[in-house]
């Protein structure tokens, strides 16, 4: 007995199209339903997720717009070519009446001239690429002074794309600070002058020898009070710098005994009315003889 080892027989191609096809069209209509199920689903996916991105940069704009415009200072943007790219709305009312920013070359529409400022901090911004400042007058009726804080934004290959500028008016700052050197030029000159010649006086007379025990007392009463106002002056100055921030701690060294005695040497008169004597020594020996140095 032989065994047949050749494969099966398949039936050809044509026998298996002159069949019945409903089942084989069936199958491709299912397919194609699915797959159209599986893309419908996705691109509706798709959509959403756009949708969300959209929403979610329509809110972030709105944000920054907002924020952008409820700065108290001026912002302004500035393109490579200086023409002024957005404003806002503070930046707005410091030119109101220039009529419409954006569009316009900045120092023709904030300065009125056809040519770059000489002091610009924008142009220095752009050469260095780095945060640039200045004060500069603010043209117009209401005029003043400006302070412009200039950063320049760079693209991935570091070139200049845009300048922000941070514009804060100083009109005021710099009013107080011009009043300020009025009133120490006062100090200096029409205060601390006759102090001084007061002071100088009172040493002259306290250097005769045909003084009463009580004018010799008036005389160093005298000599005290002016020493006493010319420290107040001299510390109005440095209070101002401390309010200022700008106040810069000297460290030397103190003699606490001989501060002592001249507090106590101004106060002798209050001491005397109410019968007091004080007296300052530094383990036993007088302030004026054992100094007391801190440091």
């Amino acid at each position: 007995m032989v065994a047949d080892a050749s494969p099966p027989a398949v039936a050809p191609i044509e026998g298996v199209l002159s069949a019945d096809p409903m089942p084989i069209l069936l199958l491709l209509t299912s397919v194609a339903a699915l797959a159209a199920v599986f893309w419908v689903r996705r691109l509706h996916a798709e959509v959403k997720r756009r949708r969300r991105a959209e929403e979610a940069l329509r809110e972030s704009e709105a944000f920054l717009a907002g924020v952008f415009d409820a700065t108290q200072d001026g912002i302004c943007v500035l393109g490579p070519d200086m023409i002024v790219l957005r404003v806002n709305k503070t930046m707005e009312r410091m030119f109101a009446g220039r009529g419409e920013l954006v569009g316009r070359r900045c120092h023709e529409v904030f300065h009125d001239v056809l040519e770059p400022c000489a002091v610009c901090p924008t142009r220095e911004a752009m050469r260095t690429k780095r945060l640039a400042n200045a004060v500069v007058r603010r043209l117009g009726a209401g005029g003043g002074w400006l302070e412009i804080f200039s950063h320049p934004v760079l693209d991935g290959r570091g070139r200049v794309r845009h300048v922000v500028e941070y514009v804060h008016d100083v009109t005021e700052k710099l009013k107080a600070e011009e009043h300020r050197q009025d009133v120490e030029r006062m100090l200096r000159h029409d205060l601390k002058s006759p102090l001084i010649g007061m002071q100088a006086l009172a040493q002259i007379f306290a250097a005769s020898d045909n003084l009463t025990p009580k004018q010799l007392q008036l005389v160093q009463s005298l000599a005290e009070s002016s020493s006493r106002m010319l420290r107040f002056l001299d510390m109005s100055r440095a209070l101002y710098l401390m309010e200022a921030g700008e106040y810069r701690p000297e460290p030397r060294p103190v003699d606490l005994a001989a501060l002592a005695a001249a507090a106590v040497l101004e106060n002798r008169r209050q001491c005397d009315s109410m019968s007091l004597s004080v007296d300052v020594a530094v383990d036993g020996a007088p302030a004026a003889e054992t100094p007391f140095i801190v440091f």
